[in-house]
Formats: C-alpha cells, sequence, structure tokens
C-alpha cells in the first residue's frame, strides 16, 4: 500500500528488496553514484588493457560521435576511463576475437589477463559499437563484395553437382565453400590491418595497388598466405572445370561465370585499399589541423540518414547523393574561403 492505493510488485523486485535494503537502507532509493565494481585487477593490468582497446588493430576512433556512458549505459571500463561522454569506438573484430588477441598479446609481453566475462563486461558501454553498425554497404560492397560470394557459393554447388553427374571420385572443390568463408572473414577482419604505404608484401603494399609507377617498384619479397587464396581459390575451380566430362560450351558458360567473379573480387580488395588509404590521408588531415583556422571538417565516411536506410545504396535512389565518399572538406576562418583537398 502507498497512499491509500494498491501498487503493483513482481515477484522479481519482491526478491530484490533485501539486497536493496542492505545498500541502501528503508525507505530510500538507489544512489545515482557511480558503482565501484570488484576487480581484482592491478592498475598495470589495466593500463594495459585500456592500451590494448585503443590500439588501431582493435578499435578506430570516430571522428565526430560521442557516447553517453551513463546509467544503463556505462560500463566498469568505461567507469575508469572517467565516464561521461566519450568519442566511440569502433570494435574492428567481435568480442571473441578481441580477446584472444588480448590474450596473445598478453602471452608475448609476459602481462596477467584479465578474466573473459570481465572483458566482455567492460565493452559493453555505448560508446564501444561494432564495426559494421557505421554504415549500410556502398554498391561495391553489395556487388562486388557480398554477392559476389554468394554468387561464388552456387556456382561452387552447381560444379559439384555437374561433377557428380559426368565424373568419378570426390569432387577436388569438395572444401570451397569453406575457403571462400575464410577468404571474406580475412578481407573484412585482419586485411585493413596488415595494409600500410609501403611493405614488402605487395598485397599489403598500398602505393603499390593504387599507383601506375609506384615508388618501391616491383621489389616486394613476401607473400600472404591469406591474401593468395583468393587466387588460389579461383585456379582451383578453373581447373575443375577443365577436368569436367560435359560438352565444351558448357565449360565455356562456367568459365566465364568464373571470371565476373574474379573481376568482382579484384574490384572489392581494391575498393578496400582505397578505403584504408582515403581514412588514412583524412586522419592524417585532421590530426594536423591548427586551432582557430578551421570551422568544421566534413568526414567523407560520415553518412547523413537514418539508421532504418542503412541497406544498399542501389536500393535507394536518394541515398546515393547523401553523403560524400571521396573528398575532406574543411571550411577555413578569417580568410573567407573553403578549402576542398580531394582525397584520390
Amino acid at each position: 500500500m502507498k497512499d491509500g492505493q494498491v501498487v503493483s510488485c513482481s515477484p522479481h523486485e519482491i526478491t530484490k528488496a533485501p539486497l536493496h535494503y542492505n545498500q541502501h537502507g528503508a525507505a530510500t532509493t538507489a544512489s545515482e553514484e557511480k558503482e565501484t565494481a570488484t576487480m581484482r585487477t592491478s592498475p598495470e593490468q589495466l593500463a594495459f588493457l585500456v592500451q590494448f582497446l585503443h590500439s588501431p588493430e582493435c578499435t578506430e576512433r570516430s571522428s565526430y560521435k560521442t557516447a553517453d556512458c551513463k546509467g544503463k549505459k556505462r560500463s566498469w571500463l568505461s567507469d575508469i576511463l572517467a565516464g561521461g561522454t566519450q568519442p566511440v569506438l569502433h570494435l574492428k573484430h567481435n568480442k571473441e576475437k578481441l580477446f584472444s588477441m588480448y590474450h596473445k598479446k598478453c602471452e608475448e609481453t609476459g602481462e596477467k589477463p584479465i578474466g573473459r566475462t570481465l572483458f566482455y563486461n567492460g565493452l559493453t558501454a555505448a560508446n564501444f559499437h561494432q564495426l559494421t553498425e557505421m554504415a549500410g554497404l556502398c554498391n561495391i560492397c553489395a556487388e562486388s563484395g557480398a554477392e559476389n560470394f554468394d554468387c561464388l557459393n552456387k556456382l561452387a554447388e552447381k560444379l559439384e553437382l555437374h561433377w557428380l553427374q559426368n565424373n568419378k571420385g570426390q569432387c577436388p572443390i569438395f572444401n570451397i565453400k569453406e575457403r571462400a568463408k575464410s577468404l571474406k572473414g580475412y578481407l573484412l577482419g585482419d586485411f585493413s590491418n596488415h595494409l600500410k604505404n609501403h611493405d614488402e608484401c605487395a598485397s599489403h603494399c598500398m602505393e603499390w595497388c593504387l599507383s601506375d609507377k609506384p615508388q618501391c617498384g616491383d621489389d616486394h619479397i613476401n607473400n600472404c598466405l591469406n591474401c593468395n587464396e583468393r587466387w588460389l581459390i579461383v585456379e582451383d575451380l578453373r581447373n575443375t572445370v577443365d577436368q569436367l566430362n560435359c560438352l565444351s560450351e558448357d565449360k565455356d558458360t562456367l568459365k566465364s561465370e568464373i571470371g565476373i567473379i574474379e573481376d568482382n573480387l579484384s574490384k572489392y580488395i581494391s575498393h578496400l585499399i582505397r578505403g584504408k588509404y582515403q581514412r588514412d590521408c583524412y586522419m592524417k588531415e585532421v590530426a594536423n589541423l591548427e586551432p582557430g583556422p578551421a570551422i568544421g571538417v566534413s568526414d567523407y565516411m560520415m553518412k547523413l540518414m537514418f539508421r532504418r536506410l542503412y541497406e544498399p545504396q542501389k536500393y535507394r535512389f536518394g541515398k546515393k547523393r547523401s553523403f560524400c565518399s571521396w573528398c575532406d572538406v574543411s571550411l577555413q576562418g578569417g580568410k573567407g574561403r573553403a578549402h576542398i583537398d580531394r582525397i584520390p
């Protein structure tokens, strides 16, 4: 009873009542002060974890987004970082992958890692976002990326069916789908972390991939097995077609499909490399901005639309003109002019 009125109370609230009484006393409300997490962690462990999560291999700091890390949107990790409003950090991997990387890093450096549950709970704060939530797929990512891998899987199924009908023994590409899935995961995850302006591996050297006349020339002594898988998969598909006991016209049709998949795969990888190069150039320009002259900065990755519209651009006409995907714009004050730099 409260002021002569019957107040509903759930069984869960009845169960929590003794705990509330012990923590806050009778006839009181819960304090809005930050709760102190009981953790058996040293300051060195916490400092190492914060440094790890802020590294480029794990997260990407948003240049314009912030998140309110209060109440239910907070975690023990956000409390350590002063709580309140904090910059959004886009996670480049899922939590399981990040914890595996963290544990491996601890083994390499001799640091004592924290537990898996504590690690996961720290990433529940509102400022930690999955990188896939930043925006919808652009046309190239949708058509040459996701849809192209679907076409590869369908072609693999078609080749296996041809093999069962016309050939004997096990099909040579029985595991092609698993290999394609691993390649797709690599391109979406670790590939961008390996890209550098200059690298001894040609697949990781942005200068060599994007320039007609790279300064580094053709001297690249290293190879990446994960990157080489893109050519090995296409080569195995073609070899399987050559071994099929079918009409030459059918083989030509299958080979043309393989050629389309190969071209789209090259286009998609080039798009990823170009995006990484643009992002590096943009962050370099932002880092070198001097206080005062810059009035505003437009991020080429900024999406000026509602989250409900995040989808492949080809499905919505207006969306194609709702963001700037190739330039870095800064308005210069004092001189009364606008300065626009195009990033190739």
